[in-house]
């Protein structure tokens, strides 16, 4: 995504890698076969059932038993492998034109969705640390983290769009977002940012696609110095964006190669 570019980067060509793996979904136990049905408890017993649950759990849960509509079971989704990036350690920058650059990839496999649940609840992002070598040499924070603090973590992005006399402004797409205003319109596009179905190939399905592909290529000025540090995260939706899992941390060193490696501040 480069989504640490200096302003005056430009883009390289990226070679893909290969050799991701398809999750198989899960059997639904909503619709396994049943071998028999089994016998309904007397009427005696499903009332003294009811007293019971109506002292404890209240007159609705005690109605939903006496009408046998009880508690339903809802079934989860997990991660079946969780964030992780293709290559791990350090990476060196690398003088390219007028720019220090660096390449990576990363992946993540969730299970797949109940049918008929859209958007699918766990999403993919990914995090930037950067330390203050890094702002002392490019004279501040990547351009587009504003005032951010270094030794931070903060959520990775491209830059805002600014207004025109014609369109809004646009905030920058973000990593792993199926929907809303960080949302990437344009992941069919190649492997940057993209979530694909089991049994579709690699045809992209941003919003119930169990299998995500991201890659980065972050970009500096080649006075910069310092490290940045990244990490990735599978965030449940449903939960309120809780974190379900976190990745690795990699790190990509702009540091000359004559220069030692500077750790970014915990």
């Amino acid at each position: 995504m480069s989504l640490a570019r200096e302003p005056d980067a430009t883009s390289t060509a990226k070679t893909r890698r290969t050799g991701r793996g398809r999750v198989e979904p899960d059997i639904d136990p909503a619709t396994a076969p049943v071998s028999r049905q089994p016998h309904p408890a007397p009427p005696g017993v499903v009332r003294s059932l009811a007293l019971a649950l109506q002292r404890t759990a209240g007159n609705g849960a005690a109605t939903a038993l006496v009408r046998g509509a009880g508690p339903t079971v809802q079934r989860t989704v997990g991660v079946v492998e969780e964030p992780s990036y293709v290559q791990s350690g350090v990476l060196p920058g690398e003088k390219v034109g007028n720019h220090k650059n660096a390449e990576f990839d990363f992946t993540a496999k969730f299970d797949p969705a109940p049918a008929g649940t859209s958007p699918h609840p766990l999403e993919v992002r990914q995090d930037i640390r950067w330390d203050k070598k890094y702002e002392e040499t490019a004279g501040g924070p990547p351009p587009h983290f504003g005032t951010a603090a270094a030794g931070e973590w903060h959520e990775d992005r491209f830059p805002d769009t600014p207004a025109t006399d014609t369109e809004p402004a646009v905030p920058g797409t973000r990593y792993g977002h199926r929907s809303g205003p960080y949302a990437n319109p344009f992941q069919e596009r190649d492997d940057l940012d993209k979530y694909v179905e089991h049994g579709q190939g690699y045809a992209s399905d941003r919003l119930i696609g169990e299998e995500y592909v991201g890659s980065d290529s972050p970009k500096v000025l080649p006075t910069s110095q310092g490290q940045f540090d990244f990490r990735l995260t599978a965030v449940d939706m449903s939960k309120g964006g809780q974190v379900v899992a976190t990745s690795e941390i990699l790190t990509v060193d702009w540091n000359d190669a004559t220069g030692e490696g500077h750790r970014a501040e915990q």
